[in-house]
């Protein structure tokens, strides 16, 4: 069951009646509406009727998203992994804009220096891309925020969402310096001042209809808190340390650094 992924990203709004404190609430939501061209199993096979599925994912409408990407203004090459962002922005001259989400969402924008930018457009975006092979393929990046000026970067985590791994060290420090899609697909990256980057070319309208798609970004409302955790929470609380061992760890010092004699007592200045 193959979805076109060019009509993808189509949302429509639902009503769900929620009910809090014994009061019952009208809240619009989010359903996510995928249109694919199989037939289904009371039709013939080429049958050119289209099916929907939906998804309710549970994000509100007025959910503020916020994405923290300051590189998008502070560096001059597009296509940035960038590991300090949390979510992907684009520029349409850099990237094909394809669709806006429906009905109308955005995202907003902090560390860019002491500005927030409010407001961008969240859309899906595409870009032809050589893979390592050799073979052109077309990029689809769903859920970027659109950017009116700087750069297209990629955010790591929003990429690993989608099960891609992102090898993002260099060749020199024995690293393997690419992206590898769920689907196989190697793409290199090139490094420029210790940070790495995807080639990308915007595409022609028959580079769009005809070049095989890879998508990079999940294609329903991205939210990068769903990976919030508190690591430091799990360290096991350990007892008081008892007196400090008579032995000092290196020959003619004690557990503080200070110089010492043979019988382990502290040197007079």
């Amino acid at each position: 069951m193959e979805a076109d992924i060019r009509r993808r990203n189509k949302f429509r709004t639902n009503h769900f009646m929620l009910q809090s404190d014994g009061e019952i609430l009208n809240e619009l939501r989010i359903a996510s509406m995928t249109i694919t061209d199989d037939c289904g199993p009371d039709e013939e096979p080429g049958s050119t009727q289209y099916h929907t599925s939906e998804i309710d994912y549970g994000l509100s409408i007025n959910q503020t998203v916020n994405y923290h990407a300051s590189a998008a203004y502070t560096t001059d090459t597009a296509g940035l992994i960038d590991g300090g962002a949390n979510g992907g922005l684009a520029n349409r001259k850099e990237m094909r804009l394809i669709a806006y989400t429906s009905p109308e969402r955005y995202v907003n924008i902090t560390g860019v220096g002491n500005h927030n930018i409010p407001r961008l457009r969240i859309g899906t975006f595409a870009a032809k891309v050589q893979l390592q092979d050799g073979r052109w393929v077309l990029m689809i990046f769903h859920e970027y925020g659109e950017l009116p000026n700087g750069k297209t970067i990629h955010s790591k985590v929003h990429l690993k969402d989608n099960n891609c791994e992102v090898y993002d060290d260099p060749e020199r420090l024995a690293g393997r310096q690419c992206l590898i899609t769920q689907e196989g697909y190697h793409i290199p990256l090139d490094f420029s001042q210790g940070l790495a980057y995807i080639k990308m070319y915007f595409p022609t309208d028959d580079e769009v209809k005809n070049l095989p798609c890879v998508v990079m970004t999940r294609d329903f409302p991205w939210d990068p808190s769903r990976y919030d955790k508190v690591k430091s929470d799990d360290v096991p609380v350990l007892p008081t340390p008892g007196a400090i061992p008579a032995d000092p760890i290196y020959p003619g010092f004690n557990h503080h650094g200070e110089a010492i004699d043979v019988n382990y007592r502290v040197r007079k200045k």
